[in-house]
């Protein structure tokens, strides 16, 4: 895959006041607040890392999700990516040169963007390439889909583009089958989680250049593999009092921010293994003898923890906002659980399931321990807020 774009020599403006129809600190939202720069708003902003992630993402996103979908792929196990900034002289920050490795199963996908005249040997200056054993193919945009037969007596094949003007899109045509997919309630023919898997590649790829070296993709559990720098450009931190969609503060965020005093981000990503549920009044959380799947902390209501004993209930705690409930023999150990764990009142919990608690360990969140460590104390001896209704 390859962009290769005219060089446009050009040199830093400098900052000034922002249009006063303009909300300087509302449009860097979230990102860092830096001076207004007519080069980075309008449009310039796709070259600079604290609002985008340059031209492997502006570009590289379309043809990333061809290769995908071609080959029926969803993620690469290895990604490298190397560049730098060698042409523009306009303040940017994002690579104007860069080259990117993907590595598949079967096969090795390759990204590169530069600026410069087009390739005198290439009849296109954006697409992507798959090679084969009886020729190339060539899917671009303005030229369309070519074919150059590996048997050089036989003529290339092109289908010319079907294009919209005056922006070349088919906007019409997208909008077509996005609305035809809600009226028959399937999915849209690029729907959110492949768009997903195709920024995921550009996103890596700047992780790589930004890091300096290879990382390994679990795809699975998106995650980078045994290289907690890497895993924590997975996320950025957000400025002020701008939060993450959905993750208003809770109960939960307090407990853990007051227990382990760590960075906002870091909170946010070891909550995000938490489901918020509901357990309705008399409904068990857990019964004695089942085994537990999980592990809820209560955002809301009244749960109490008892147990049979000759034919009578023996309540042992009555646990409220703020505690945890679970029986940790259980959950940990996969044993029947000793006690009933049943609502007193409408509850509403943050619960990790153990298939979910098990991949905490993969991510790092504090220096040379796992979140899954971090959050053993935390569920484990209670000493801190003197929760003593765990029972092994």
């Amino acid at each position: 895959m390859f962009c290769q774009l005219r060089p446009k020599r050009s040199t830093k403006a400098p900052d000034a006041e922002p249009p006063k129809e303009l909300d300087w600190d509302m449009w860097c939202g979230p990102a860092p607040l830096r001076p207004y720069n007519p080069g980075i708003h309008p449009k310039g902003f796709r070259n600079y890392l604290e609002y985008a992630n340059g031209t492997i993402a502006d570009w590289g996103i379309h043809w990333f999700d061809q290769v995908l979908w071609v080959m029926e792929e969803k993620y690469p196990k290895t990604v490298f990516s190397t560049g730098g900034t060698f042409v523009k002289e306009n303040g940017i920050n994002a690579p104007d040169t860069q080259m990117a490795v993907f590595g598949f199963e079967n096969f090795t996908l390759t990204w590169e963007h530069k600026l410069c005249a087009p390739n005198a040997n290439e009849d296109h200056n954006v697409g992507c390439y798959f090679y084969g054993s009886e020729g190339t193919f060539h899917i671009g945009w303005l030229d369309g889909w070519t074919f150059y037969p590996a048997d050089k007596k036989k003529e290339k094949i092109n289908f010319p583009p079907t294009l919209h003007q005056p922006d070349a899109q088919n906007i019409k045509e997208l909008l077509g089958r996005f609305y035809g997919a809600i009226e028959n309630n399937r999915r849209p023919v690029c729907d959110i989680e492949i768009g997903h898997r195709s920024t995921n590649m550009s996103l890596l790829g700047m992780l790589s250049y930004k890091l300096g070296r290879s990382v390994i993709w679990d795809g699975e559990k998106e995650v980078i593999v045994g290289d907690d720098d890497a895993n924590k450009l997975l996320y950025r931190d957000y400025r002020g009092e701008w939060k993450y969609p959905g993750m208003e503060t809770n109960e939960l965020e307090k407990y853990i921010q007051s227990y382990f005093g760590i960075a906002q981000n870091d909170v946010e990503r070891m909550i995000s293994f938490f489901r918020k549920e509901e357990l309705k009044k008399n409904d068990f959380f857990l019964k004695a003898d089942s085994y537990s799947d999980r592990l809820g902390f209560i955002e809301s209501g009244i749960v109490r923890e008892f147990l049979n004993a000759d034919g009578k209930e023996v309540t042992k705690w009555i646990s409220s906002p703020g505690y945890f409930v679970v029986d940790l023999a259980s959950f940990l150990f996969d044993k029947p659980a000793r006690w009933n764990l049943q609502a007193l009142t409408d509850c509403e919990l943050h619960i990790i399931y153990k298939s979910d608690y098990a991949k905490i360990g993969q991510v790092g969140a504090l220096p040379g321990r796992s979140w899954r460590n971090c959050l053993s104390p935390v569920v484990l001896p209670f000493w801190k807020s003197g929760l003593s209704h765990i029972y092994l």
